[in-house]
């Protein structure tokens, strides 16, 4: 997300819930975790885990399912909610 010229730009999904409040004092490594969390949850269940107005500052984490057939590794769930 970037500021340019007083307005925000960014991908909604997948921002950060301080990046989507306009924060930027509040940015740090956890702000890319978060995006990460989104990008590895969707390429895990097909899905991302909010909808593009919602953030996990705003919605419970819902439960992790991933695509059948498709194989991850014990414990990813507990990343997810982790870096979510």
């Amino acid at each position: 997300l970037m500021k340019r010229k007083g307005r925000m730009e960014g991908t909604p999904g997948f921002m950060a819930p301080e990046q989507r409040m306009g924060m930027p004092r509040e940015y740090g490594p956890w702000t890319d975790l978060y995006a990460l969390g989104v990008m590895l949850w969707q390429l895990t269940t097909g899905e991302r885990p909010f909808a593009d107005h919602q953030t996990s500052a705003d919605a419970e984490i819902p439960a992790y399912r991933p695509r059948p057939g498709l194989d991850v590794p014990q414990g990813l769930s507990h990343i997810l909610q982790n870096l979510l």
